[in-house]
């Protein structure tokens, strides 16, 4: 993932490493006082998972709005600037590396002035990038995707009149407990005072009544996303149905695979509104612009033989969503799984859920963080066979089950998911 990083964004990266985590909510808020004085208008998107998504279909709804439109994501699937849309085309690096040389200055007279302990993390970086790309674009709005939590995220630090979260996990216990009361205690964090949270409807009720209580306290208006919705129908090629709206009925086409993306739909329904109330963007029909929308390895089918889906499905939640998808779609028959973990994951738990996919489970190794097949394997013996690189575990598949109604699936981290989809498409 870092070797491909031009100089001085590789510079940040490697800093990664010196970051003293302890100094997080002192360290990133100073900076941003002393070199980022102002902003674009934002909205944040946090969430466990879908946040990704919500991102990707309000992008496509303010560019159908003709909205001069930013979106900052992460991570990346296989190149650094994928992170970082102005007008729904990625940035080119060499913006990034620009912005990276100034920042790396700044980074250093900082740092020399608060001491060591004050290095800033990758991320934290990316995000000033992006912030200042926004701006000098002087796009009417950016889109925000939270890194791990609320709270405990830099993303926290900005300023915003809106914000949303798309679901509630067991993900980055380190950071965020190993309970879902304390993440939702976290994530509410993504939320200043005096704005307005939306938060889906598909949240445990126990969850938003906490989150409620913080919300409260810090005179935040609480939403719950839902939709008014008739004519659903699904298939591999998304959901189409029509939505209610105020006084209009819109008929919607939902590319992204998944019942869940109706849920995620809500919230952009709800982000839209609020949006519209606070004169930001213009038309509530723009919505229909999700149409349009295109997020890599959210469910991405490709139709071949055999075909191949892939997912970023990488926690036990996502897992259970991607299942319940692809009993509706693609008969367990037909299911082939390619899968492997990053190594800060629930990977027992997530194969157990892979086996529940499929009867034919495959494990690959070989990408940047990956849990070694060995290990894999000691928690996953029913494993047909073992990879040492998703290209090699790709490439067999393909050959091994060519001339078949099967479908591969490949999935469990988005470093596996990224470097596969990559041989797939030069292929």
């Amino acid at each position: 993932m870092s070797d491909i990083f031009p100089p001085f964004l590789q510079r940040l990266f490697n800093n990664n490493k010196r970051v003293d985590k302890r100094l997080r909510k002192q360290r990133f808020p100073l900076f941003l006082a002393h070199y980022l004085a102002e902003t674009v208008p934002l909205v944040k998107i946090a969430g466990t998972n879908g946040k990704g998504s919500v991102s990707s279909m309000l992008e496509s709804c303010c560019l159908e709005d003709n909205k001069q439109v930013g979106l900052f994501t992460s991570p990346h699937l296989q190149c650094l600037s994928e992170r970082i849309h102005i007008r729904g085309v990625a940035v080119e690096l060499e913006m990034m590396e620009s912005e990276a040389q100034i920042l790396s200055h700044q980074i250093d007279e900082f740092v020399k002035q608060q001491g060591e302990n004050y290095q800033l993390a990758f991320f934290e970086c990316l995000l000033i990038i992006a912030l200042r790309l926004f701006k000098q674009a002087q796009v009417d709005i950016a889109i925000i995707e939270a890194g791990v939590g609320g709270y405990n995220d830099a993303v926290h630090f900005l300023d915003a009149d809106v914000s949303a979260i798309t679901s509630l996990g067991l993900d980055h216990p380190q950071q965020l407990g190993h309970s879902l009361q304390s993440v939702a205690t976290d994530k509410v964090g993504i939320a200043n005072a005096n704005s307005t949270l939306i938060i889906s409807a598909a949240i445990d009720e126990d969850l938003q009544r906490l989150m409620e209580d913080d919300c409260k306290q810090r005179m935040i208006e609480l939403k719950i996303a839902a939709i008014d919705y008739s004519e659903l129908s699904q298939n591999l090629e998304g959901s189409q149905f029509k939505l209610r709206l105020q006084n209009e009925t819109l008929a919607i086409q939902l590319p992204l695979l998944g019942e869940f993306q109706l849920s995620n739909f809500a919230v952009v329904v709800s982000l839209w509104e609020c949006l519209y109330s606070l004169k930001i963007v213009d038309r509530l029909s723009a919505l229909q612009g999700v149409k349009n929308t295109v997020w890599a390895a959210r469910m991405e089918y490709f139709e071949s033989n055999p075909s191949i889906l892939f997912d970023v499905a990488h926690n036990p939640q996502a897992l259970e969503a991607l299942n319940k998808t692809l009993d509706n779609l693609i008969p367990k028959a037909r299911r082939v799984v390619l899968c492997g973990s990053s190594e800060d994951k629930d990977y027992p738990t997530s194969l157990k859920l892979f086996s529940s996919l499929s009867d034919n489970v495959y494990l690959c190794d070989g990408f940047y963080k990956a849990v070694s097949v060995n290990e894999l394997q000691l928690q996953c013996p029913e494993a047909k066979a073992c990879f040492r690189s998703p290209e090699q575990g790709l490439s067999y598949l393909q050959a091994h089950y060519a001339e078949t109604d099967s479908c591969i699936i490949v999935a469990g981290s988005v470093f596996l998911v990224g470097a596969a989809r990559a041989v797939y498409l030069e292929n």
